[in-house]
């Protein structure tokens, strides 16, 4: 049987979200296509953005089983090679990935990992902290 579970919260606060206490084991997939509140201004969003892909990837370290896959939404821009980066360090094949109902014009893209190891996880340092993400204008 195939389970799923989904949480509303706010990401950034992986202290309170105590993911491994809801879970009977480690995870297959993490699926993250959380996006902020867009402001219209660009540099502003994307390093939102890039902020809230990095609080998923620093919980997918500790939800992933060996061998696990991840997809976390993105935004095209200067941050997200350094992203990928990261997301390299603990994953054996990573991939942008561009979905076909997306826009042409549009920046979203996805980062695609496949086959955690939890043995190479090199991620170091704290979450980026808590901006106006979810601030409503």
């Amino acid at each position: 049987m195939v389970k799923c579970r989904v949480n509303c919260s706010d990401i950034r606060e992986i202290e309170e979200l105590k993911f491994n206490e809801k879970l009977a084991r480690k995870v297959d997939v993490v699926l993250s296509d959380i996006s902020p509140n867009i402001s219209g201004v660009w540099e502003v969003d994307h390093a939102k953005q890039i902020e809230l892909a990095e609080a998923s990837l620093k919980i997918t370290l500790t939800l992933l089983c060996s061998g696990g896959n991840l997809l976390i939404k993105t935004f095209q821009g200067d941050l997200l090679n350094d992203f990928v980066k990261k997301v390299k360090k603990s994953f054996e094949i990573v991939r942008l990935v561009k979905p076909l109902a997306s826009r042409a014009a549009s920046s979203e893209i996805y980062v695609l990992g496949l086959n955690f190891s939890p043995t190479n996880q090199k991620l170091t340092g704290k979450l980026p902290k808590k901006t106006e993400l979810g601030a409503e204008r």
